[in-house]
């Protein structure tokens, strides 16, 4: 053979490659009970081994050269795979910007993040614009048919969307998806301004699956809500408002039964800002939503009104699973009230009543709740100038030591015998519930923090920052097992009053 004369393919030679090239991928895609994708090669018959001859075995001991560029291993992938791929990444860090940049990768790539199934829960913030930038009429324009483009070609499926922190374009966005996304069951504008009483008719009048709103923090005429829960509020199942002196209608909607359905009533206000308290009819809204599951007043001053008769024929909240009425000012909260919304709330098991300081430990005993999960009564406010309870902690720990998970008593000021017996009685036999304890700023001792730890095999979180009866050094926040575990060991070894600093900090 001539040399640099290229070598010469033989005609059956090259039949056979081609074969094997068109004869497709030899693989199939198989999902397993461990949501796992197994790559199964196909059953097509291995070629028969050959002996190798003492030539090829000595080049095969020769090192291999240096490779190139890497091979287009992503066109390769087969798309169920991918898909699966992209379903993780969707979980994690959302459907935008995820799908959009995987979609430049190449052709298959594109076909996979394509699919209206990964585009179910899209959320949009500052994906074009900085916050704070204004934004030209020619970028504006852009926004507006990027979204347009996103809901004909990607979102047949959308069933939750989100706007973070929009201040333009937010009327037309939310009309185009009362046009294009019939499926979708969950809106939220969060601090999102100009949503008009048009985009909310839109996606009340054309999206018939809509059961949540969100509209915490975002500039809304309380007509245009209104508007929306008289068309909409009969289906509606979970509501999220910020409160301000302009809410009482809406909050009479609610009470007089528009939303019969609801399930979570969350309403919040801006601590930043100065706003008036509020009358809630207790008897009302239990008798508008009997449904109701979750009720979160937050940071709200607010008062109840209503009459003897109402009280007397009210049927409570019956599904009631979790109540919410922590405040960092003042509360009007107190043992009554709690009674007025849990009288009949036998399956609380979630009770949060920071700031309350009204709320007694024997008030408590009152409530039909019998197997709370989590309990927080902190107190994170200047107790200066009120009057609190000193006595009476074991009495919840007696009433809940079988089901409680979490437990919040930061600034309370039960006195160090007190305190003592409730967490004996919480650890007594060993406790294998208990996760979460905060006694930041109380008068607990170190003898009874280390009963605690070594009585409970599960604690994962304990604050004891700020607890006059323990070393400086103790005084801090302890983090996973590991840490409170160490901390044990040396407890367990010394006296108190002689735990050194430095080993528990």
């Amino acid at each position: 053979m001539e040399k640099g004369r290229p070598r010469r393919v033989s005609k059956k030679r090259r039949v056979r490659a081609a074969a094997r090239s068109a004869s497709g991928p030899g693989y199939w895609v198989q999902e397993t009970d461990a949501d796992m994708l197994l790559v199964v090669r196909s059953g097509s018959p291995e070629r028969e081994s050959r002996p190798r001859s003492s030539r090829t075995r000595l080049e095969a001991r020769k090192p291999a050269a240096p490779r190139g560029e890497p091979g287009p291993w992503g066109e390769r992938l087969p798309p169920e795979l991918l898909r699966r791929v992209f379903q993780l990444l969707v979980a994690s860090q959302g459907a935008v910007p995820v799908l959009c940049r995987v979609s430049q990768v190449c052709r298959l790539w594109h076909t996979a993040a394509a699919d209206p199934s990964l585009w179910h829960d899209v959320s949009l913030g500052f994906c074009w614009l900085e916050p704070g930038r204004k934004q030209l009429p020619q970028f504006e324009k852009k926004v507006r048919s990027t979204a347009q483009w996103l809901m004909e070609n990607r979102f047949s499926l959308l069933r939750s969307f989100t706007l973070n922190h929009w201040k333009n374009n937010v009327s037309f966005v939310v009309k185009a998806l009362g046009e294009k996304c019939r499926h979708l069951s969950s809106l939220k504008l969060l601090h999102c301004s100009g949503v008009t009483t048009d985009c909310l008719l839109a996606v009340a009048l054309h999206c018939p699956q809509l059961e949540s709103l969100n509209l915490q923090n975002s500039q809304v005429d309380p007509s245009a809500v209104g508007s929306f829960l008289e068309v909409a509020g009969s289906r509606l199942k979970h509501l999220w408002l910020t409160y301000n002196s302009r809410m009482n209608s809406i909050l009479s909607l609610i009470t007089s039964g528009s939303s019969s359905m609801l399930q979570l009533l969350e309403v919040t206000t801006d601590i930043s800002q100065d706003v008036p308290s509020m009358q809630l009819c207790i008897e009302a809204l239990q008798a508008g939503c009997p449904q109701l599951q979750v009720l979160r007043l937050l940071n709200v001053i607010w008062s109840p009104k209503g009459s003897a008769k109402a009280l007397q024929s009210s049927l409570g909240f019956p599904d009631l699973l979790e109540l919410s009425l922590a405040t960092s000012s003042y509360s009007f909260v107190d043992d009554d009230i709690c009674l007025r919304i849990l009288r009949t709330s036998s399956k609380l098991s979630v009770l949060d009543l920071r700031g309350c300081y009204r709320v007694t430990p024997a008030g408590l005993l009152r409530l039909p709740c019998t197997d709370l999960h989590q309990l927080y009564l902190g107190l994170y406010c200047s107790t200066q100038n009120l009057t609190l309870c000193k006595v009476g902690s074991h009495l919840l720990t007696e009433a809940w030591r079988h089901s409680l998970q979490e437990l919040d008593l930061t600034g309370q000021c039960y006195g160090e015998v007190d305190l003592e017996l409730a967490l004996a009685i919480l650890v007594e036999g060993g406790n294998k519930l208990l996760s979460s304890i905060n006694l930041a700023g109380t008068k607990v001792t170190l003898n009874s923090v280390r009963d605690l730890i070594r009585n409970s095999t599960t604690l994962t979180y304990l604050n004891l920052v700020s607890c006059r009866n323990l070393p400086r050094g103790m005084k801090r926040v302890y983090r996973g097992q590991e840490d409170i575990q160490q901390c044990l060991q040396l407890l367990l070894t010394s006296h108190e009053g002689s735990v050194a600093p430095q080993n528990c900090s």
